[in-house]
């Protein structure tokens, strides 16, 4: 496997540190909430709400079943099909002004985070061992903490312009998908579990 994957490449951690960029950024449109009672009156506060709290039943359900879409087709597409979904149902509302649509999109965005949220931590412990995997994990848990913040501080400038906006922040898929799917690439997936069938 050294032959192959040069576990030393920058890009390779890179790529994989960043898919838990916006793991735990739900939340970063939370601003969004009175400015979308305003303009959606004929919703309850608690349905307004719910819209902050939709992505986390969409993970948990995911969660439970990324297991079985890992071993359908891979761990590497079923990150970038739940990063794909986070893309989607994060930047959607940006689009519409149909409430139920919103409440779809939030679903399909805890949707995605479910997919690529188990593996957050897998794809560390499938290519490091020893003191670099735990370097790895700590800065995982920083870059995961540092994402929530700078997703919640662009929200916010967004906001500044419509509550429509603020989910343009969720645009951050888009290099998170590109360092993912060129970094960790189908070769280097292939020789993991040619290791992991050897050992």
């Amino acid at each position: 496997m050294n032959g192959v994957i040069n576990k030393d490449s920058k890009r390779l951690k890179i790529g994989i540190l960043s898919i838990s960029t916006l793991l735990t950024a739900a939340g970063a449109v939370s601003g969004t909430v009175p400015m979308m009672a305003k303009q959606f009156s004929d919703q309850s506060s608690s349905q307004i709400q719910a819209l902050i709290t939709i992505p986390s039943i969409g993970m948990m359900i995911f969660i439970l079943l990324s297991s079985l879409v890992i071993k359908m087709i891979g761990k590497r597409n079923t990150v970038l099909i739940g990063l794909f979904l986070g893309l989607i149902g994060g930047i959607l509302p940006f689009f519409t002004d149909s409430f139920r649509i919103i409440q779809i999109a939030r679903f399909i965005f805890g949707a995605g985070n479910g997919l690529y949220s188990t593996s957050t931590a897998s794809l560390i412990g499938d290519l490091y061992k020893g003191d670099e995997q735990r370097t790895l994990l700590g800065i995982q848990s920083a870059v995961q903490t540092l994402g929530n913040s700078v997703a919640t501080f662009m929200a916010g400038i967004f906001l500044g312009i419509s509550w429509h906006s603020a989910y343009l922040v969720y645009l951050i898929f888009v290099p998170v998908i590109f360092l993912f799917a060129t970094s960790y690439t189908p070769r280097v997936e292939k020789a993991i579990k040619e290791e992991q069938q050897n050992s």
